[in-house]
């Protein structure tokens, strides 16, 4: 199975570093000297857990079309980049890819799939507090490193259960939900209440 991150900030950063650490297909999507940084030293991360670790492995570029088609696309880039960052995937969305929205807020899944199809989107939430704390450097300081996701539909999925097999192999605190709307507006509700303290 092929990721790609889309793109390689704090969230996408971190997800994407622990797959390619287990060995998994992996293109780093990202740009200027953080990008510049990869191609030289790798994706270093530091973490509370799995602790400080790099990876070298696996496609770095700025360019969707030079990742080909990926299996699962983790969609981790602001929504303020959405206008741009929705039709630039399109190089990497092939018949059977999924896309696993990370973003925050509960309408960014109609966005792409009002270009990818509903049946290619997954929502989803990241539970973590991570950064770039240089070129090249994924800082992860706290949170329970959690990635929540599943069909928009609701209900049970076998792909769902693929991709899920695969994170969990990499070691990733990943849970498939059959109610994604609801842990969508659960984490929005949470951002709203302490986002201006």
């Amino acid at each position: 199975m092929r990721f790609g991150i889309m793109a390689t900030g704090g969230v996408g950063g971190y997800f994407g570093a622990m797959l390619a650490r287990s060995g998994k297909d992996v293109a780093f999507i990202a740009r200027g000297p953080h990008l510049e940084a990869m191609r030289t030293d790798g994706l270093r991360v530091e973490s509370v857990a799995p602790g400080a670790f790099s990876v070298r492995e696996g496609i770095f570029t700025d360019s969707p079309a030079e990742t080909g088609v990926c299996d699962v696309i983790l969609y981790c880039v602001k929504t303020t980049a959405n206008d741009f960052a929705i039709p630039a995937i399109a190089p990497m969305v092939g018949a059977d890819s999924m896309i696993v929205n990370l973003q925050n807020g509960v309408d960014n899944e109609e966005k792409l799939a009002a270009v990818y199809g509903a049946e290619r989107v997954m929502g989803g939430a990241a539970y973590i507090f991570t950064s770039i704390a240089g070129p090249g450097l994924i800082r992860q300081i706290g949170g329970p490193r959690r990635m929540v996701f599943g069909e928009l539909g609701g209900g049970s999925s076998g792909r769902g259960d693929a991709i899920l097999a695969e994170l969990k192999d990499a070691e990733i605190n990943a849970e498939y939900s059959e109610d994604i709307e609801a842990e969508l507006w659960t984490k929005f509700i949470f951002i709203c209440a302490v986002g201006g303290v």
